[in-house]
Order: C-alpha cells, then structure tokens, then sequence
C-alpha cells in the first residue's frame, strides 16, 4: 500500500504541474487579448483625432498598421488556443490517472479492512466456541 501511496504522491504532483502549465497559457491567452483590446481602443480614439484635425491622411497608414498587429494577435491567439486545448487535454489525462490509482488505494485499504475484520471475527468466534467448551464441562 506505501507503494500506491508514493505513486499517487507523484500523480499528484505531475497534475499540478500540468495544472500551473494551464494556467500560465490562459494568463499569456489574456495578454495577447488585452493588446488586442488595446490596439482597438488606439483604432478609436485615432478616428475620434482624425475627425478632428487634418489627420485623414495618417490615418489610414495607422490603420493599415493596426490591421497588421491585429491580425498578427489573432494567429498567436489561435495557436495559444490550441496549446490550451492540448493542455487541458494532458491535465484531463493526469487526472484520470490519478483518480485510478486513488480508487485502487481505497479498494486495497478496504480488502485489508475486510481481512482484519475477517480474522478479529474468526478469533472472537474460537474465544466464545473455548468459552461454551468451558462452561459445559
């Protein structure tokens, strides 16, 4: 049973591993939206300027510019799902197999239980035949 104990001991600790794993894609999958949103408000608040000054001519090479950064954002941010998506996939595995060990630690602890129960009740069982022996003599 120690056996069970240290591999489920190490399960464990791979599934965290693979859980901050996760953890630290969906916090850079944050970030690359984050400079998406920050790209958009800049696309805003350059049209709000240009509509105020004689800026209609910068404004489309900003544009263009943005267009590029963004579209560069969107393909980091679908490689980044798919890392995520192979990800929660490894932390789904790691989990299945440590919830196979568990549940193989628990039948084993309820096996000894059964034997140890089995052996206190076949000697309780010889106390009381040594007991009637004794009483009828």
């Amino acid at each position: 049973m120690a056996r069970l104990e240290g591999i489920i001991r190490v399960r464990k600790w791979e599934l965290d591993e693979k859980r901050r794993v996760l953890v630290a894609l969906e916090r850079e999958r944050s970030e690359i939206i984050d400079r998406m949103d920050t790209i958009d408000r800049e696309v805003v608040a350059e049209r709000e300027a240009a509509s105020l000054e004689v800026g209609p001519v910068s404004l489309g090479a900003f544009m263009n510019g943005a267009k590029v950064r963004l579209d560069q954002l969107g393909a980091e941010l679908a490689i980044k799902d798919q890392e995520i998506s192979v990800q929660h996939e490894e932390v789904s595995e790691a989990f299945r197999e440590l919830k196979t060990f568990e549940i193989a630690e628990e039948q084993e602890k309820a096996r000894i239980k059964k034997d140890l129960d089995h052996k206190e009740q076949v000697a309780l069982d010889e106390q009381g035949v040594q007991s009637f022996l004794r009483s009828n003599e």
